[in-house]
């Protein structure tokens, strides 16, 4: 019920509220300077998946929980990304667009990688096919569409979009974080299983992940707006995905407990982060106005 209805309807409203914030321009302002666009999907297609591969040979995890540390790793940004870097006050197409391109990179991409990592890891061969359905489906239905349904309102009726748009975000994030709380009571038991196998390998991929988010940025010299849409792209997730494969593809529930434990530890960084990154803006701004 929570899974399969009242998430994914929070997820919609949530979506369309975020279209009415946005306009065509901010898309094609990706094409004149895709350097945010090409530093995120350097990091969260190399710099990542690498840093992960060293991390769990470095700590010696043991194969599964490692296979497990490493579908984090690989799996492409979560649609709170999206929410966290608006509520933020980042580049909300920028993130979008990140979102988008690497779930349609990640449904090319992975029946060769986790495979790949599969041998690797487990000594196995293992036939995985990328579960097109459980991302592409809700990558147009509960993303995308309600996404441009906002977007055409701000453009035909933009008073109406400025009346509703702070209600129904504030609306549906709230109602998203209630299911969560929701979902985290029920697999309560399986949380804490994790925490006493895999709290330290998943704790330094969140935090490496989102340091090299950071990184990326600072490199291609990213203004504030930028950097907090890729960092958080860093940070956040497709959990669901990734636990789709590994416990129902590959079988192996004890695989999927790092996954579980993910999304705690990268939501609060990137809630930190991005207090840590406009308080540390508000400051140089109050400096070079000699406040």
């Amino acid at each position: 019920m929570i899974e399969n209805i009242i998430l994914p309807l929070g997820i919609f409203f949530l979506m369309f509220g975020l279209g009415l914030s946005l306009r065509w321009e901010d898309f094609s302002q990706i094409a004149k300077f895709p350097g945010g666009y090409i530093a995120g999907l350097f990091g969260m297609l190399i710099a990542v998946p690498a840093f992960g591969l060293l991390l769990v040979i470095a700590f010696d995890v043991p194969p599964v929980l490692a296979m497990g540390v490493m579908l984090i790793a690989t799996a492409p940004g979560g649609l709170f990304s999206n929410l966290i870097t608006h509520m933020g006050g980042g580049n909300l197409a920028l993130s979008i667009a990140l979102t988008t391109t690497l779930s349609i990179i990640y449904i090319g991409a992975i029946p060769f990688v986790a495979g790949l990592l599969y041998m690797y890891f487990i000594g196995e061969t293992a036939a995985i096919e990328a579960p097109v359905s459980a991302i592409a489906l809700p990558l147009f239905f509960i993303t995308l569409l309600p996404l441009t349904l906002g977007m055409f309102v701000t453009r035909f009726a933009e008073n109406f979009a400025k009346r509703i748009q702070n209600w129904l975000r504030k609306a549906s994030a709230i109602f998203i974080f209630a299911a969560f709380l929701a979902l985290a009571f029920d697999q309560r038991d399986s949380l804490i299983t994790s925490l006493q196998t895999v709290l330290l390998p998943v704790l330094l991929l969140n935090l490496g992940a989102i340091t090299i988010g950071f990184l990326v940025t600072r490199l291609s010299r990213l203004n504030r707006a930028d950097t907090i849409a890729v960092t958080i792209e860093h940070s956040v997730r497709q959990e669901g995905t990734a636990i789709y494969i590994a416990a129902t593809v590959l079988g192996s529930a004890q695989m999927a407990l790092p996954l579980i434990l993910n999304g705690c530890f990268a939501l609060s960084l990137s809630f930190l982060f991005t207090y840590w990154i406009n308080k540390r803006s508000a400051k140089r701004i109050a400096v070079q106005q000699g406040v």
